[in-house]
């Protein structure tokens, strides 16, 4: 339900109704867009953001439907699905990418990967 319409000048850099609006919807140019929570700038600056489209509704919920009306599950079923992709992954020579279980949930949920023969990249640049 479309309650506020755009505001204006404000959308440029603020997260507005308009813009949760798509953060939220499952049409396809509403997948992984706008996710700043105050400013709309950064979904800009990084390639997220997406307006509105005029004249096209907005359907929310999740792309693929969660057969359970669990409200912790639905929360966390997606981190299921993130181990398993881990698990399926293989290098051009047949080999698992991320060898071994820990491989597998850890690097589901870092940064920065660490698995076998990759390290951590540590520069000994001064930041300021």
């Amino acid at each position: 339900m479309k309650v506020i319409p755009s505001l204006g000048p404000l959308e440029y850099f603020l997260c507005t109704p308009s813009n949760h609006r798509v953060h939220h919807g499952r049409n396809p140019y509403c997948i992984d867009r706008n996710y700043g929570a105050v400013f709309i700038i950064w979904d800009r600056l990084f390639g997220t953001y997406a307006s509105e489209r005029e004249g096209e509704k907005i359907a929310y919920g999740l792309v693929k439907p969660v057969a359970t009306f669990d409200q912790l599950w639905c929360q966390f079923f997606e981190f299921k699905a993130l181990v398993y992709d881990r698990a399926q992954m293989k290098d051009e020579m047949g080999r698992e990418v991320f060898p071994g279980f820990w491989n597998k949930v850890v690097l589901s949920y870092t940064m920065i990967p660490k698995f076998a023969g990759y390290e951590y990249f540590i520069s000994n640049q001064s930041l300021f």
